[in-house]
């Protein structure tokens, strides 16, 4: 197992017209080869560069894990703890 390592994700959206964005704080560390295990300390909802609202779910250290069921240079396909099906694309362009 090795140490956690703090991360950010941010997950951006458009909504009646306006950007946004959902930042998630946490840590993770990796348990094995195909699995992640993360804890959860703050988040923020992003909209409109006008409204921020925190969420504050560091009082519960929300923990979980995903295993990685397919990886390549452009898409990852996980599953959560709770059943969830995750699927992201890297995003080119030197985004960040």
């Amino acid at each position: 197992m090795l140490e956690a390592e703090t991360n950010v994700d941010r997950a951006r959206f458009e909504a009646f017209g306006r950007p946004g964005e959902v930042n998630v704080d946490g840590s993770a560390r990796i348990l094995s080869d195909d699995r992640l295990e993360a804890t959860f300390l703050t988040a923020d909802l992003r909209w409109g560069g006008l409204v921020r609202v925190p969420f504050p779910i560091g009082l519960f250290r929300p923990t979980g894990w995903v295993d990685t069921l397919f990886l390549d240079d452009e898409v990852r396909v996980s599953t959560g703890d709770k059943g969830s099906v995750f699927v992201a694309r890297r995003q080119r362009g030197g985004g960040d």
